[in-house]
């Protein structure tokens, strides 16, 4: 991979509110799913992981290695801009892949093509997918450049990432574009409720009732 794309960005400073619980304990198979998420990136060629977390202390046991740091937001009550803002200021690298710990089934070959998307691109500040009007934040690439901008932003009392983003100079992977790596969108599903974690591991969710 090139050195400008080593390091990706795990969001998992959410509030959890539908789970019912802390959306970073989720497991599949056993296994922490911020664990698989580092893993399959780690395949396709990240080098360097930062967890933006509001308990940095679930992970002093995990034992997730020295190519893992774990920070929190430094910008409060801020949301998923917040997140990348924090991301991205830690990060080493001018192009920084971002997604959330609650996304399963991120597809390799759709990162590989959005990060040759953004590297064709020198003017671009992110890469993003559409879905219809709206916006798919995570999985997506963006700049260190943006760091200052979103200071600028949220200091105005904004908070919302799509309008943010309409001020910057962004590549937009239309949908029907990102339907050929994911033609369910399964790409992009998050596990938001309890019913959702079931359809993946339904023992590990009887245990948490039990």
């Amino acid at each position: 991979m090139s050195r400008e794309f080593r390091t990706a960005v795990i969001l998992a400073g959410g509030k959890s509110q539908r789970m019912g619980f802390d959306k970073q304990a989720i497991k599949i198979n056993g296994e922490y799913l911020i664990q698989l998420i580092i893993e399959k990136l780690k395949t396709i060629g990240f080098e360097a992981f930062i967890i933006v977390s509001n308990k940095p202390s679930f992970y002093v046991d995990l034992q997730l290695g020295d190519d893992v740091k774990v920070v929190v937001d430094a910008i409060e009550d801020c949301g998923p801009l917040g997140g990348i803002y924090t991301g991205l200021v830690h990060s080493r690298d001018q192009k920084v892949f971002f997604t959330a710990c609650d996304m399963p089934e991120l597809n390799e070959s759709y990162i590989k093509y959005m990060m040759e998307r953004i590297k064709k691109d020198e003017k671009a500040m992110a890469v993003v997918t559409k879905f219809g009007q709206w916006i798919e934040p995570f999985c997506g690439f963006y700049t260190k450049e943006l760091a200052g901008d979103i200071v600028e932003y949220v200091a105005k009392g904004k908070r919302k990432i799509q309008p943010f983003l309409s001020e910057q100079s962004v590549i937009y992977i239309e949908e029907i574009e990102a339907r050929k790596f994911s033609p369910d969108w399964k790409m992009f599903r998050n596990i938001n409720t309890f019913e959702e974690l079931i359809r993946f591991d339904s023992i590990y969710a009887k245990n948490i009732i039990e």
